[in-house]
């Protein structure tokens, strides 16, 4: 009586075992996938918090190319220049340049490199200018030259020195520097020269000295 008591008890518990480890693996898988999306809810506020941090754009960022360095920081620095007016006479000027540097204190003030240059004489003829550098000042009309300059008016008159003022509204200019001049028929040498009254008047001063050939009347 009491073995089937037993076996019927036995029988009886053997599927509330079988249903408490169901329960027990259901609790277990639910247990594990709420982990995944605790962890996903995470990895989710994570990358928000990221990206209002700017992290991400941060990083994808390509990095800026350093600028070149300025040879002179405290000028504006430009291209070819031509600039042209006119003298106290209505006779035109022209002033050109492979490049033109306006300087940052003074507006009117322009630096000049490779300079050529050119204005009309009172009879007519050109008078042309060349130099390395110059320096123009647009609100007096002056040019101040350096480095090879040259006058050149054809066969009649040519001057070779280093430095140069030239008044280009009235065209008179002063040598800053020894001068070699060639004209009709010789050379002239001095310490400086000067050209006043519209150009029509020359003079040297210092260490002149001249050397003229006469041609001889066949």
């Amino acid at each position: 009586m009491s073995s089937r008591t037993h076996d019927f008890y036995d029988d009886a518990q053997a599927p509330s075992a079988g249903a408490s480890a169901r329960r027990a693996n259901t609790r277990a898988g639910l247990t594990r996938w709420l982990s995944y999306v605790v962890l996903a809810g995470a990895a989710g506020l994570a990358l928000t918090f990221a990206i209002e941090l700017g992290l991400f754009r941060d990083m994808a960022r390509t990095p800026e190319t350093p600028l070149a360095p300025v040879e002179n920081p405290s000028q504006i620095t430009g291209g070819p220049s031509r600039i042209s007016g006119f003298d106290k006479n209505k006779r035109p000027f022209v002033i050109t340049a492979q490049k033109g540097v306006q300087d940052a204190n003074v507006d009117t003030l322009v630096h000049l490199q490779q300079v050529q240059s050119s204005f009309d004489r009172p009879d007519g003829s050109k008078l042309h200018i060349t130099s390395r550098t110059a320096a123009y000042e647009a609100e007096v009309k002056t040019l101040d030259l350096e480095g090879d300059v040259r006058f050149d008016q054809g066969e009649r008159f040519r001057a070779r020195m280093e430095k140069a003022a030239v008044d280009m509204e009235d065209q008179s200019m002063v040598s800053k520097s020894p001068v070699v001049v060639d004209i009709i028929g010789g050379t002239i040498t001095a310490d400086s020269l000067a050209i006043t009254s519209n150009g029509d008047r020359i003079i040297f001063r210092g260490g002149v000295k001249s050397h003229f050939v006469t041609q001889k009347n066949k």
